[in-house]
């Protein structure tokens, strides 16, 4: 008997999706001068889809999602800058995104606290 393959579209899934998409379209219309990139709506988007994200993740294994967001959060992009023509592109990248997981770690650190203390 064949194992059925598993489909994973929950919504984590897709809101994970649609804001690495969203931070590098953003970083390149940001490098190409486009304005409408600096509007605040944008980063209203990504902790929105971070929040989405952080509230559907699952707990059973939260280390990674930490792990990353405290590395990002951390080095944030900062060396990536030196890198001649696509530096300052690829530092972009990791602030977006850095903007959508902090929501996501921080409510799925919160829920996790809240379960080990009810």
């Amino acid at each position: 008997m064949a194992k059925k393959k598993k489909v994973n579209s929950s919504w984590n899934v897709w809101a994970f999706h649609l804001a690495w998409i969203l931070a590098v379209v953003l970083a390149l219309f940001g490098a190409l001068g486009g304005v409408w990139v600096t509007m605040p709506i944008w980063s209203l988007i990504l902790v929105v889809l971070g929040l989405i994200v952080g509230f559907m993740f699952k707990l059973d294994d939260i280390v990674p999602i930490l792990i990353l967001a405290i590395a990002l959060a951390l080095f944030g992009g900062s060396s990536l800058a030196v890198i001649p023509y696509i530096g300052s592109f690829l530092n972009n990248i990791v602030a977006y995104f850095v903007g959508f997981l902090t929501p996501a770690a921080l409510i799925v650190a919160l829920r996790k606290v809240y379960k080990m203390l009810s």
